[in-house]
């Protein structure tokens, strides 16, 4: 769960096997809480609300075009990287997001072009046309392993782990309309799923499909998971550790039965969906690209009881999160007169308000959730606060700066006590500034994020912690990077690790 946002994603790992090696054997799954008012195309699925977790690339891709660089072919997708092209009559920058890789417990990584010089990269010899911020290199394969046509990817983790991304899956994805309503375009969302994982010393996992659904797992040291599906939904798995079963009520998963009987079970009301008001023109002066004067909506809970009886309850509502720094690109039409802005000035999403646990011999505890905004009307005003209230008249206030390529996301001050008048502890936060990173070890950005538009702080910018300071109890206890290294840099490495830090504390 995000204490930024409030957005929250449900990981569940129903089966591991330790091996002879690193190498994960895992069935994973994930509940995104997101909008799926209409078609999304970012879910996998196979466990009905449920996503199948599994390492992949995936990307927006206008049908029509498909998944290439203007003015070249699928052959050169990977090996000569830059944004999708352009449709007759709407620009990739309308209907696409970007190439997103993502790692079962690691998140989502924008991929980068043109990776910064001075990164070492693993000198074997291959060509690694993109990275990622978190230092992932990207090679290319010249075909995929299920006949979809052009280039695959092969993913290779600072670690030396090396993920070949060469099965296909597609899903219908919203279509949408290009801006001043210049035309529409179909979509849909193209899958990379991994079909094998090695690590330096030959150990291997491979992943079998039919079509497009996982089928089983086998690896080198004999670790073997299968599973076993009815139309679209996984209905068991077996492995070395047992056999799980899936049941469902409708298109939601209702229980997994565990190799001793036991039972996960889950329940929910309300949609995953957040539904917007129809327009309206807006009733003030329209260059100034006035908020929407009707509000979105939509509410969604989750109930999940563990084996042990403990019950877990969480609340959803569709909340409206600021964003502050925004340039203001616009465009205007005629009939009628309105402008709108390239990079939004805010959005909406499923957020957590509530959480509750409950359970034999446990006393009930819940937890509720505020959540600020900038002030948009002050120059300069970068940041919100939001709450955490918890069992025992426990209060946890953040501070996260909201600022465009600024400071967005970034955690800069954690409140701890009984209530806001009652604080008994805070750590603040401060980071690399983007004029400091100019004169660092490291370079200011990874790579070239190639959206237009883009949040570069979030996608490709190094801007490490520089220095946290707790205060408690009339103490203030220091942690910071030292100053001293290069004259003006800070003593950080390439890759934005600090190499000197000093502590202390006062009085």
């Amino acid at each position: 769960m995000s204490l930024f946002n409030g957005g929250t994603q449900f990981e569940s790992t129903d089966i591991t096997i330790p091996g002879n090696s690193a190498l994960a054997m895992e069935l994973r799954r994930v509940l995104a809480v997101d909008d799926r008012s209409r078609a999304n195309g970012n879910h996998l699925g196979g466990f009905a609300e449920w996503d199948l977790d599994l390492p992949r690339l995936s990307s927006v891709v206008a049908i029509a075009k498909g998944w290439r660089r203007a003015g070249w072919t699928v052959n050169e997708r990977c090996s000569q990287p830059g944004p999708l092209d352009d449709t007759a009559s709407v620009a990739s920058e309308d209907y696409w997001d970007g190439y997103k890789l993502h790692i079962p417990g690691a998140g989502d990584q924008a991929l980068l072009m043109a990776p910064a010089p001075s990164l070492p990269g693993p000198g074997n010899g291959t060509v690694y046309p993109w990275i990622t911020k978190g230092m992932w290199r990207i090679s290319c394969k010249s075909t995929t392993k299920n006949g979809y046509a052009g280039q695959a990817f092969v993913a290779t983790s600072p670690a030396g782990m090396i993920y070949h991304l060469d099965w296909v899956v597609v899903k219908m994805h919203p279509g949408v309309k290009g801006e001043l309503n210049s035309g529409s375009v179909a979509r849909q969302v193209v899958h990379f799923l991994v079909s094998r994982v090695e690590d330096r010393f030959g150990n291997w996992v491979d992943y079998a499909y039919s079509g497009d659904n996982l089928i089983g797992m086998t690896s080198s040291d004999g670790r073997q998971i299968s599973l076993s599906w009815s139309g679209n939904k996984i209905m068991s798995a077996s492995s070395s550790m047992g056999n799980l079963s899936y049941a469902y009520t409708g298109e939601k998963l209702a229980s997994v039965t565990r190799p001793d009987a036991s039972k996960w079970q889950y329940s929910s009301t309300g949609a995953l969906a957040v539904y917007a008001p129809a327009w309206t023109p807006a009733y003030e002066d329209p260059t100034g690209c006035p908020d929407p004067i009707e509000e979105s909506t939509g509410t969604y809970a989750l109930t999940i009881t563990a084996p042990s009886g403990a019950t877990a309850s969480y609340s959803f509502s569709a909340w409206q999160h600021h964003r502050s720094n925004i340039p203001e690109y616009a465009c205007y039409i005629n009939s009628p007169q309105y402008w709108f802005m390239k990079t939004p000035r805010f959005y909406w999403s499923l957020t957590l308000m509530s959480k509750s646990v409950s359970g034999p011999g446990m006393t009930l505890a819940t937890w509720t959730y505020t959540y600020g905004q900038p002030d948009l009307l002050t120059p300069g005003a970068n940041t919100k606060t939001n709450t955490v209230s918890g069992p025992d008249g426990t209060y946890s206030r953040y501070t996260y700066g909201t600022g465009y390529n600024l400071n967005e996301g970034q955690l800069l001050n954690v409140e701890k006590g009984y209530g806001p008048s009652q604080i008994l502890s805070s750590q603040q936060s401060s980071y690399v500034s983007n004029v400091e990173a100019a004169t660092q070890n490291f370079p200011p950005s990874v790579g070239e994020d190639p959206r237009m538009w883009s949040d570069l702080l979030a996608s490709a910018w190094l801007r490490p912690l520089k220095q946290s300071v707790i205060s408690q109890q009339g103490q203030s206890f220091t942690w910071k990077v030292a100053s001293d290294c290069n004259g003006t840099s800070y003593c950080f490495d390439i890759f934005a690790r600090p190499t000197k830090i000093t502590s202390a504390s006062t009085p």
